[in-house]
Order: C-alpha cells, then structure tokens, then sequence
C-alpha cells in the first residue's frame, strides 16, 4: 500500500461512527474489489463526511487492485482500534479562577494559560474577546515566537484588544473577524467573544475568560484543558479553516 492509500484508510477509519466500523469492515471484506464495495459501504454513512472520506478510501483501493478486501478491512479496523485508543487517552482538567474549596483540587488560569504557551513549539492560537495588559502572557508570547512559533492573536476588534500586545510588533499575527470591526450600531455589527488557546492541536483551553489581569486572576471564570485525543485537533482544524478562509481575516488597525 502506498502512503496515501493507507491516509485513506486511517481517515475514512477516524470519520465512521465506531458503531459502525465492523458493518464497514465486513462490507469491505466480503467485497472482491473496491466497485463492489462502494454502493454497499456509501449506503451504510450517508452522512456527507463519511461520505467524502468513504469515497476517498474506495477511490484509492481501486487503484490498487491487488490488495484484498480483507486486508482493507484489517486497515479499517486496525485504524478505528488506534483512533479509539487515542481518544481514550485524552486528559481534561478543570480550571478554574476565583473562590476555592479546601482540598478540592483545580488548576488555576492564569498557570494554564501560560502552559499552554509554553508547550507550543510550531503553532499557536489565541482567541479573546478583550484584553488589557497582561505582563506575563505577552511575555510568554515574546518567548514562544522567539522560538519559532506562528502565534496568532484572534481578536475581537471592537475592544482595542490589539493595544495590550503592540510590544510584540509583527513577532505575532493578529486577526480579527470583521463584523466585530463595524461601528455597534451596525446591522451586521458581531461580537466575537470565543476565548481559547490551541497549541499543536495537541492541547486546547477553553475558557470563559478573556486575556485580562482580572480574568486571569481575580473572576470568577471556568474553563477546561484538554490534552491529547481528537479535540485539540479538530479545534486547531476549524479555526485554520476559518483562517484559511478569510473568516478570520489579518487585522491591520
């Protein structure tokens, strides 16, 4: 099997409900080629994402007309096994700023934020609503781009948000969504009021606050992080589709 051919299988095994991976793998399997399995196997995830991904596979075994319908369905299973370990391996935590009860242990947002940062090593991205000043998490930034990082700031362009992190310069990318740039009076005026922090698509932070000193430390807000598992991944996926995009587009202010 090529690379791509056996990409295939591991996205068409990751995009199938797990309920449904064995009815896959046996329609597979019984199949004498990749022809004969397609109407039964796209009957079976009418959804139009496992449709794609399922089209994807078939088109990619035909094209290998010697491999068999049961060591495609080995793949399939193989791959759907792997991906279900990974979930199960996914951590959360709970964090939290604001009043605690004794011997109930939570992380702190301010720590997590930071950690988050710290553990990129090729990409990040931030989300907020508003943020003031906040030595620590620009120095943070500062340190992670100095390293290389690709640090993108999404921010909500009606708060002046940008102001707490010009010391970074153009050692950062900021974005915005552009209804948040229209005057508030604006019909198509929209706040973007997401917070979160994504690094590698291996953590992910979501949280209600935003990158000030008093969310940060002294509200009460909630969050959780998560690391590991398919999460991190699909978040990092999205908001670089909405990047990608132009949803999410280059703030210049």
């Amino acid at each position: 099997m090529t690379s791509s051919f056996e990409q295939a299988i591991v996205a068409f095994a990751r995009a199938i409900p797990t309920t449904q991976v064995d009815d896959a793998a046996r329609l597979i399997e019984h199949a004498s080629g990749a022809s004969v399995a397609r109407p039964l196997v796209l009957a079976l995830v009418p959804n139009a994402r496992y449709q794609e991904q399922a089209c994807l596979l078939l088109d990619a075994w035909a094209t290998h007309a010697a491999v068999t319908g049961e060591a495609v369905a080995v793949g399939v299973r193989s791959a759907a096994l792997a991906a279900r370990q990974e979930h199960d391996a996914q951590r959360l935590e709970l964090v939290w700023t604001g009043p605690t009860v004794t011997g109930i242990p939570i992380r702190h947002t301010y720590a997590v934020l930071v950690q988050v940062i710290d553990a990129a090593q090729r990409r990040l991205t931030l989300v907020s609503f508003a943020a003031y000043t906040t030595a620590v998490v620009t120095n943070a930034l500062r340190s992670a781009a100095s390293r290389g990082v690709d640090v993108r700031l999404v921010l909500d362009g009606g708060t002046h948000a940008q102001r707490a992190f010009a010391a970074l310069g153009n050692t950062v990318r900021l974005l915005t969504w552009p209804p948040t740039l229209l005057p508030d009076q604006h019909p198509d005026h929209a706040s973007l009021h997401a917070k979160c922090a994504v690094a590698d698509q291996r953590i992910a932070f979501v949280t209600s606050a935003n990158l000030t000193s008093y969310a940060l430390d002294r509200n009460m807000e909630l969050g959780v992080l998560i690391t590991g598992g398919e999460t991190p991944k699909r978040l990092a996926e999205h908001l670089e589709g909405l990047i990608t995009a132009r949803v999410l587009d280059t703030w210049v202010p």
